[in-house]
């Protein structure tokens, strides 16, 4: 059951999505979201050069001040635009207010809502960055909830989902998450075991379906593909999904490799809604 949102706001439109996501969902479950912003306060310190002098060391610096003050408009014009589209929408919502790094305050309060949507790509540094910066690698590797991530377009229903499922804890926690989140929107449902045995593929996505239509589902379809993951997304799933399901796999020597290959793809490739779990 899906009651509280976690939706970080930038400048971006990736975040302006995963507001409209968010508001989407929210409407269907009845849920209340949390607008957060992040005044990154140690981003700007590190950022302006501050006297080298040591009797200077102490004095506020001049460019630290002008960053924050600019920052801040920023952040109360974000703040003004989340108003306005929750209002709009007339869903329940509260906002967060906050300082430090971006993704420890995300993780923190992440610990406190369902479900964390954000975009494909983050610009929560921009009081210090031109381009997008590492927030949503970082969530993903410590985050604790799932975690929807939504390319720069307006959200329209979901009607079909890709499920890639592999058998590993990882997956299977995306599994479960999916199966809270399903009954809202209700798509289709397409799960794919890649680069796998044909009849060890079979098994799984047979278990893999009698979870989902325990909770309910009914258009469920199962492929075994003996190649890539990432091939077989490209060339046979990617053009019929609306969002792709995936887990994060933590607590492994190549975790970063993991995150740089299928994952990594996936969000380079910034078209399709994830939903990723570990």
């Amino acid at each position: 059951m899906i009651k509280r949102i976690l939706t970080p706001l930038d400048v971006s439109a990736y975040a302006d999505a995963a507001v409209s996501r968010a508001c989407n969902l929210a409407e269907l479950a009845d849920a209340e979201i949390t607008g957060m912003v992040v005044l990154d306060t140690e981003g700007i310190e590190k950022s302006v050069r501050l006297p080298f002098r040591a009797d200077l060391r102490n004095y506020p610096g001049e460019g630290v001040i002008e960053s924050e003050l600019e920052a801040a408009r920023k952040l109360k014009e974000v703040v003004e635009n989340f108003e306005k589209a929750v209002g709009t929408r007339g869903v329940h919502s509260r906002l967060s207010k906050c300082e430090g790094s971006p993704y420890q305050q995300i993780l923190g309060a992440s610990c406190f809502h369902d479900l964390l949507i954000m975009g494909l790509q983050s610009y929560y540094h921009f009081e210090t960055e031109q381009g997008p910066g590492d927030t949503l690698d970082k969530v993903l590797k410590n985050a604790v909830i799932p975690v929807m991530a939504v390319p720069a377009r307006e959200p329209g229903k979901l009607e079909s989902v890709l499920v890639l499922f592999d058998g590993s804890p990882a997956a299977s926690r995306a599994l479960h998450a999916f199966a809270e989140l399903w009954p809202y929107e209700r798509p289709a449902v397409r799960l794919l075991a890649a680069d796998v045995d044909q009849t060890f593929g079979e098994n799984l996505l047979i278990e893999a379906e009698r979870f989902l239509r325990a909770h309910g589902l009914e258009d469920i379809e199962r492929v075994v593909e003996g190649g890539g993951v990432i091939r077989s997304v490209e060339d046979q799933h990617l053009e019929w999904s609306d969002m792709i399901v995936l887990g994060i796999h933590s607590g492994h020597p190549m975790k970063d490799l993991v995150i740089g290959s299928v994952a990594r793809h996936l969000i380079e490739h910034g078209h399709r809604t994830l939903l990723f779990s570990q």
